[in-house]
This record gives structure tokens, sequence and C-alpha cells, in this order.
């Protein structure tokens, strides 16, 4: 008996393992497509290590004005912020609302979990970032082009969220 339930537990965490190595590719097949704007001139390469090449990309979703920030007191550094995000009639996503609490989205919005990072005083913004912001892109795009960019991301229901196209 002791053996038995130390191969079922052994198939168990191998199990596990796979799903968390595969939930990466599944985001194409079960994820919602929605396209974000960069910020102008925002977009840079870096060499992380071993040479492996990375993009960051600002997002104008990254820098939420005030009149969107629905937060009454202080928040900490890296605290969790629900950012509600609505389509225009291009297609592109842009903030409607910030908050500390779940927010519930309808048919042609969507809702990133976000970090607070600091508040801009000169600008009067906050800088909130979804963990989309440096990546490896698996796809070739025009790095040198410095104006504003259509990128494309792929939402899991899960959580997880890729960037799958570029569009300078």
């Amino acid at each position: 008996m002791k053996r038995f339930l130390f191969y079922l537990l052994l198939l168990l965490q191998i199990a596990i393992l796979f799903l968390l190595g595969v939930q990466y590719y599944f985001i194409d097949d079960y994820g919602r497509t929605v396209q974000l704007l960069s910020k102008h001139e925002e977009m840079t390469d870096t060499y992380g290590s071993y040479n492996q090449h990375m993009t960051y990309i600002d997002y104008e979703i990254n820098f939420i004005a005030e009149d969107a920030w629905e937060i009454a007191e202080e928040v900490d550094y890296n605290t969790k912020i629900y950012v509600l995000l609505e389509s225009d009639s291009d297609g592109v996503f842009h903030i409607a609302k910030a908050n500390d609490q779940k927010i519930d989205a309808e048919q042609d919005q969507v809702v990133l979990q976000g970090r607070y990072q600091y508040y801009n005083d000169m600008q009067k913004e906050y800088h909130v970032t979804y963990g989309i912001e440096s990546f490896h892109p698996d796809f070739d795009f025009n790095s040198s082009v410095r104006d504003q960019s259509i990128i494309t991301i792929q939402l899991a229901p899960w959580g997880q969220k890729k960037v799958t196209d570029i569009e300078n």
C-alpha cells in the first residue's frame, strides 16, 4: 500500500510539473487577445545573462492618471492593483480605472492585475507594472523604430500573459 501511494504521488508530481511547463503554450488556444499601445520612444533592446535577447516596453497602461486612480489611501510599493481596460473603436485597450479591490469586467473590457511601483508627482500619475514589460520575443520585429507601437498580448483565463506580436 505504501508503495502504491508513493507511485501515485510521484505520478501526480510529474503531471503537475508537465502542466506547469505547457500552460504557457496553451495561452494561444485559450487566451483572449488584447492590443495595447506602447509609450512613445520607450521600446528598448537589452541583453540579459548569457547574451539572451530581451526587450523592454513601457506601455501606456503603465502610467495611470489621477482621475482613473480609485484608491483613497496611500499604497505601498508592490501592492496588487486591478486595472480595468476598455477597448476603443480600433480594438486597442486603454485604462478606464484602477483599484486595489477586484473589478468586474463587461464584454468589451478586461481586468489586468498589476503591481504598484511609484507615484510621479510631476506628471501626476501612478506607475504600475504587469509582468509583460520585459520578455524574450519569439517573433521578429523592428526594434529600431521609435514610434508608438501596437503590442498584441494573450491573456489566459488562469492569469498568465504573454506578448505575441509588435506592430511598429
